[in-house]
Formats: C-alpha cells, sequence, structure tokens
C-alpha cells in the first residue's frame, strides 16, 4: 500500500444532541461512493474481458437482520459468468478517521493507492462488498424494525447505475382491550 497523504476534510463541534452526526453520515456516503467509483473505474477493462455486466445480488432482512445473502457476476443478457481475472494493482482509495479534541471532532482522511483482486478468498473487496457500497440498502441501516424486506440489486458495472427490486411488509400494530371470564 503506498499513503499519499493524510488531510483534515472537516472540524465539528461536538455536542449532546448529536448534530455532528448527519455530518458524518454523508461524509461516509461520499467517500464510498469515491471509492466504489474508483474500483469500478479500475476494473473496468477486466470486466469488459470478462464480459461482465452486472453484479446482481439478492438481499432479504428485518427485525434486526439482514444484507445480501448472494452476489454473483452476470453477462448483458442476464447469464451467470464465473471470472478469471478482476484484479488490478493500483486503485485510489480513501479511509475516514476522526479524533477528538477540546469538544470538537476532527475529520481527517487518507488517500492512498492499493492492489485489490475480487476473487481472492480472503479479499476484503468482492462482489458483495461493491453491491453494499452502492447504498442500495442504506435505507434499511442494520435492519433494524418492524418491517421484512426481500429483493434485488443490480449494479451496472460499466455505467455505474444501481438498480433496486423487492418487496416489503411493515407489521401494523393495533390496540387490545378486553375483559373475559375465567369460569
Amino acid at each position: 500500500m503506498y499513503i499519499n497523504e493524510i488531510k483534515l476534510i472537516k472540524t465539528l463541534k461536538k455536542d449532546a444532541e448529536y448534530n455532528w452526526y448527519d455530518t458524518e453520515t454523508d461524509l461516509e456516503k461520499e467517500y464510498n461512493k469515491k471509492n466504489l467509483n474508483n474500483v469500478l473505474d479500475a476494473l473496468k477493462n477486466n470486466f469488459e474481458k470478462n464480459k461482465i455486466a452486472y453484479i446482481w445480488g439478492s438481499f432479504s432482512g428485518g427485525h434486526d437482520e439482514g444484507g445480501f445473502d448472494d452476489a454473483e457476476y452476470y453477462d448483458k443478457n442476464d447469464k451467470m459468468i464465473t471470472p478469471t481475472d478482476l484484479s488490478t494493482h493500483w486503485v485510489n482509495r480513501y479511509k475516514l478517521f476522526k479524533s477528538y479534541d477540546k469538544g470538537q471532532i476532527n475529520y481527517y482522511v487518507q488517500e492512498y493507492h492499493e492492489k485489490i483482486d475480487l476473487l481472492e478468498p480472503n479479499s476484503d473487496y468482492n462482489a458483495m462488498s461493491l453491491l453494499y457500497n452502492t447504498g442500495a440498502l442504506d435505507e434499511y441501516g442494520s435492519f433494524a424494525g418492524e418491517y421484512r424486506v426481500d429483493g434485488e440489486v443490480k449494479l451496472d458495472v460499466i455505467n455505474k447505475k444501481y438498480y433496486r427490486t423487492g418487496s416489503q411488509t411493515v407489521e401494523q400494530w393495533e390496540s387490545i382491550d378486553e375483559e373475559g371470564m375465567v369460569a
């Protein structure tokens, strides 16, 4: 790994109302998208060589658990592909971190270059991690809630667009007020 630089990108006051939380979430989303774009750009030739048009995964969840169940590579005719090479030598990446100092939060970004291989078994980068980085499941967070959701996300790796389809159920609570006899 080759580190280019570490720079301060934002400073906020830490307060009891958590006003900083939205800013932190927005920064995380911004840099996740930058990282995803950099990976897709770096692997574009490999995707084309392997005839990969999409990464397609199914997801499910609700009641405090959920996420992607699988993720596979597909061609433009929606036929599953088994790629042979999805590695690249240098991808520009960003990592966020923060420090606390006298009632304020300092947000930093580390810019670095890294070799990645989506097919390496122990890699942090695989088809599923790329689907997570699209942000397609952000609205579900940790899947905490009184609902159940199932669906699919299809990431167009060349045009950098994703499509999410699925269905969702929401539990409806009703009041109960009754009286009964035991005997």
